[in-house]
């Protein structure tokens, strides 16, 4: 009876001649008994049918213990009175008993039957989560690692930092530079900054893999790298005095090490690149995109502040 239920409704004549709403000419409790045969999909189809269906079948207690009962998805004991009465109360507290359109809300046990429904789809045709593995710093430790952007960048306690696809972990950059291991990194819009215990901080760009600047003043590890983004007012308001006019637009870059400072930077523009692609030294750009410094009380600045 379900099946040909189910085909009845999705094939009707619809030549207005034979089409009669016996749903809104039969009583209440007849419409719901034609309708709690129905399955599950065929009820879903009828609530778009006209506003009256859908009242009928939103509001309608029995129909929706009834497809609990039939889907196996009646756990029994006090599961379903909890959940009804929770969804009351809340309702109460709320003093919400319509939806903005001045609908009436759904029984509480339709919504509890959407919910174990779904639940027990999303468990049955759940698939093993994809998973790839990939060999990148030998016997090296990692020490940090960051997603950017369908990149995977990882660092060691070698100098040199690697970049994979995250999609089949294919190799797309090798960035050297660094004279020891890296520790810290950051990224946004295409630029990775990175910090070392040779106590510099590097700027690369993902995008060709090359290290566009190289910026030096701490006198230990550097432990922590984060960007301030121009748009976070917070922290624009507080260091707004220390800016300059050529960098008020452009990111900051904050880094903390083991000497207890921190220090921030302003990102170069990416079209600051010496001729002949020569690296900016710390010697004749510090003055340049060097914000400021802070002595910690504490002897090392280790967390992303």
């Amino acid at each position: 009876m379900q099946s040909r239920l189910g085909f009845r409704m999705e094939n009707a004549d619809p030549c207005p001649q034979v089409v009669v709403d016996f749903i809104a000419r039969l009583p209440l409790e007849l419409a719901v008994d034609v309708l709690k045969w129905a399955p599950f999909d065929a009820v879903v189809r009828a609530r778009r049918v006209s506003k009256l269906w859908n009242s009928i079948i939103s509001s309608d207690t029995t129909l929706w213990k009834e497809l609990l009962s039939r889907y196996n998805l009646w756990l029994g004991g006090d599961s379903e009175t909890l959940f009804v009465d929770a969804v009351k109360r809340r309702r109460l507290r709320q003093k919400t008993m319509t939806t903005p359109h001045g609908l009436t809300l759904e029984e509480p046990y339709s919504a509890l039957f959407k919910t174990r429904f779904m639940t027990r789809g999303l468990w049955n045709n759940n698939k093993p989560p994809f998973h790839i593995a990939f060999p990148v710093h030998g016997r090296s430790a990692v020490t940090c690692l960051l997603l950017d952007e369908g990149r995977i960048i990882s660092a060691s306690e070698t100098s040199v930092i690697q970049v994979h696809s995250v999609i089949n972990g294919a190799h797309i950059h090798s960035l050297r530079g660094h004279d020891n291991g890296v520790w810290a990194l950051a990224s946004a819009n295409n630029t990775l900054v990175s910090g070392s215990i040779d106590r510099t901080v590097r700027i690369w760009n993902l995008i060709t893999g090359r290290c566009t600047h190289v910026f030096g003043g701490h006198t230990a590890t550097i432990r922590c790298i984060v960007f301030a983004m121009p748009e976070q007012p917070a922290i624009t308001e507080r260091i707004e005095a220390l800016r300059s006019k050529d960098v008020s637009e452009r990111p900051l870059i904050i880094t903390g090490s083991r000497d207890g400072s921190l220090r921030v930077w302003a990102l170069p523009p990416s079209a600051d690149i010496r001729q002949k692609g020569h690296l900016h030294t710390t010697a004749d750009t510090l003055h340049h995109y060097v914000m400021g410094y802070i002595f910690l009380h504490r002897p090392e600045a280790l967390s992303d502040f």
